[in-house]
């Protein structure tokens, strides 16, 4: 737990609480002004905590503060005030950055790339995401998303597959899941090294609509460039791709389908001005590439990633595997001696054709919990594939 360790950074999470136009204030005052300062140049009836934060934690911003350090250092979560040498430079440099992040989980000082998409993603953006983390996880970089389902969830996991450090932006306080199917992966994240979960709120916040588009800048902040993979017309990811546009950072689509609605935001993107991306090493060729590239001890068999996605190009027309007996080559690539009882009974019935978790806790009786946790070692040792609430096997391990 980093503490509040001097006067500026408790004050400027006392300011963090506050309304939008004390925030605005502190912006504008902080490069010449104390927060201090500022906070007490904030009259008295302003001084009341903001509604979402008064509704968990009062009125008074003094006690809710001093309730919010209580509970992160309860739960782990670290405060990292704007003043901290933690607080990601770029994201400073943003016209409105928080205030204060709370983090779960290492900090990284590694330059990131942000790669978002639709939420109701298809086969093949899910590869093609999965392609583009390999390749920019060979750069040294971490890689950014928002933990929502869909893209979001192959970026994060693609970058636990290639030992890339990940961020994961969200939309609510570290003490909340959501969505609650990707709880196993908030586990894995704030436990692997130089990764972690990071978010504006405090503990006890829950999602809100404006909790969703406000948390989309600090996705783009934190990153030299961002790649939508898949946007529809009405996608969140246009609000990211904005926001790195107003941020003045790089902004990449990968080619779309002109007929499939799925992609007419990716689209008006590109169209737009945004830049098509054809592979990952153009990221690197516009923005800038300070760390050099993956040295091939790195890829030992051990980490080599499916050689369904070792093309460098992003053709959408190759990155589909066999559809046909896929349960039985699943049960082939899996060495059932390495797995505990509970994910030998998970293997054998997905072997079986059951693609439905539900489905696998009511067959095997194993808790949900323990199900999602087993299901995410699969996805990581590419023995599956999982899209909201279905599993698919993958071949050719």
């Amino acid at each position: 737990m980093q503490q509040m360790t001097n006067s500026g950074s408790y004050y400027l999470l006392l300011l963090s609480l506050l309304s939008a136009p004390v925030y605005r204030e502190t912006l504008l005052r902080l490069e010449y002004s104390s927060a201090q300062a500022i906070f007490e140049d904030v009259r008295p009836e302003h001084r009341d905590c903001v509604a979402h934060i008064k509704k968990i934690y009062g009125a008074d911003v003094f006690k809710a503060a001093d309730k919010i350090v209580n509970r992160c250092a309860k739960i782990g979560v670290d405060i990292i005030p704007m003043t901290s040498s933690q607080y990601p430079l770029l994201l400073s440099r943003i016209t409105d950055p928080p205030l204060v992040l709370y983090r779960q989980g290492e900090f990284c000082a590694k330059p990131a790339i942000a790669i978002v998409g639709s939420r109701n993603s298809n086969n093949k953006s899910e590869d093609v995401t999965a392609r583009l983390c390999c390749g920019i996880a060979g750069y040294n970089h971490a890689l950014v998303s928002g933990i929502a389902r869909g893209i979001d969830r192959s970026v994060h996991v693609a970058a636990l597959q290639y030992h890339a450090p990940t961020i994961a932006v969200t939309a609510c306080g570290l003490d909340k899941y959501y969505p609650g199917e990707n709880r196993d992966l908030f586990k894995k994240i704030k436990e692997t090294p130089q990764c972690s979960l990071i978010s504006e709120h405090p503990p006890g916040i829950g999602v809100m609509k404006w909790t969703f588009v406000r948390r989309n800048r600090i996705i783009s902040g934190l990153c030299k460039a961002t790649v939508v993979v898949q946007a529809g017309i009405n996608s969140g990811a246009l609000i990211t791709a904005r926001c790195a546009i107003e941020q003045n950072r790089d902004l990449f689509v990968t080619p779309c389908y002109p007929y499939d609605s799925s992609y007419y935001g990716s689209l008006n993107l590109i169209n737009q001005g945004a830049i098509a991306l054809m592979s990952h090493e153009q990221i690197f060729s516009i923005s800038g590439d300070t760390i050099s590239n993956i040295e091939e001890s790195q890829l030992s068999p051990e980490n080599k990633p499916a050689e369904r996605i070792l093309q460098s190009n992003l053709n959408f027309d190759t990155v589909i595997g066999k559809k046909n007996d896929i349960t039985a080559d699943l049960l082939l690539n899996i060495d059932m001696n390495k797995l505990s009882r509970d994910g030998k009974s998970l293997a054998q019935f997905i072997c079986d054709g059951v693609s439905d978790c539900d489905e696998l806790v009511r067959l095997t009786g194993i808790s949900s919990a323990r199900v999602s946790e087993i299901l995410l070692e699969f996805e990581l040792e590419n023995y599956i594939k999982r899209t909201a609430n279905r599993i698919m096997p993958l071949t050719g391990k």
